[in-house]
């Protein structure tokens, strides 16, 4: 079983100092270099879990979350075959559904992996994101003996959605 204890301890290296920055940095204000300091350490975050074991990894955008449209990137489809999903050998309109949590409240979810009825495209689902999630945000599934692990990473590290 992966634990995940550790990592929720990951610690914010963000600059508090409310000094105006420097330009030689590239940037031109404190918010910015927040912003990018965030984002690395969202990143360092979902590259811990990916140690950890199989995971994947989305950027919520406004059509995934109003429309429940998510295509399956590499690291979904990778993460589907660790628990015995094969998108490949799915027919289209097909759907495999497993159990799931938030890491959040520990509410229970669906992760769901399909093909398209019509073109076949490889798909997932989540029950519940809309509420837990917005645009921008950096979300992690993994699992466990309990099966899906679904993570904030933006609101773990206590980020806000940043809109495109």
């Amino acid at each position: 079983m992966v634990s995940f204890t550790a990592l929720y301890s990951c610690p914010l290296s963000l600059n508090k100092t409310p000094k105006p920055l420097q330009q030689s940095g590239g940037f031109s204000t404190l918010n910015q270099k927040k912003e990018i300091n965030m984002f690395h350490d969202i990143e360092s975050f979902i590259q811990a879990l990916i140690k950890q074991g199989p995971t994947g990894t989305i950027t919520l955008t406004d059509t995934m979350l109003n429309k429940s449209i998510i295509d399956a990137n590499k690291t979904v489809i990778a993460l589907a075959a660790s628990i015995g999903v094969d998108f490949n050998a799915l027919q289209a309109g097909e759907k495999i559904t497993i159990a799931g949590r938030y890491d959040c409240d520990g509410q229970s979810c669906s992760v769901s992996f399909y093909r398209t009825k019509a073109r076949g495209d490889k798909r997932f689902s989540i029950s519940g994101l809309k509420k837990r999630a917005g645009v921008g945000d950096a979300i992690a599934i993994t699992h466990d003996s309990n099966g899906a692990l679904v993570i904030n990473a933006t609101r773990k590290l206590g980020g806000r959605a940043i809109s495109p």
